[in-house]
């Protein structure tokens, strides 16, 4: 059985996998799921936290495809070669870029980036229903948008 217990790294220790989130309920239930299905690694160098193979630190069972020995080592040699080695940077997911579902002018740099479309003012945050960063639903946004072009054809929410 998967367990949890607060610790730092033990491969960089630039990090801190601290205690889920007591107080609620839900998101502690969630953050705890996280920690025990291996979704939670060190940004600095890259270690899945796995407490079975912090306690043996020779096993090969786990979520890391190196014993945690082996990953200390593997990292120092990543160290030596680039004393600023940083498993994120290298190892970040590429961007989503999608245009403005509203406008469809402007191009948003990622997926659910949370940036405001300067055409019609959509926030870029993944809820299309309303009740999320925008104040109606997709639908809603469009409508409205359209008949600010029909009063206006050069509408813009945001003027340079």
């Amino acid at each position: 059985m998967k367990r949890f217990k607060p610790m730092n790294c033990p491969i960089c220790s630039e990090i801190y996998f601290s205690s889920p989130n007591k107080y609620h309920k839900d998101i502690y239930e969630e953050e705890l799921n996280e920690y025990l299905s291996g979704e939670v690694y060190c940004r600095h160098c890259g270690w899945i936290y796995d407490l079975d193979q912090f306690e043996n630190p020779n096993s090969h069972d786990g979520f890391n495809k190196l014993s945690l020995n082996e990953y200390k080592k593997d990292y120092e040699e990543k160290a030596k070669i680039n004393p600023d080695y940083d498993y994120f940077k290298e190892h970040k997911p590429s961007l989503i870029t999608h245009r403005c579902p509203i406008c469809g002018e402007y191009e948003f740099k990622d997926e659910n980036s949370y940036d405001i479309c300067p055409i019609c003012g959509w926030q870029d945050d993944g809820c299309f229903s309303g009740g999320g960063a925008n104040d109606m639903s997709l639908e809603e946004a469009k409508e409205e948008f359209k008949n600010s072009r029909k009063l206006n054809p050069k509408h813009r929410w945001y003027e340079n």
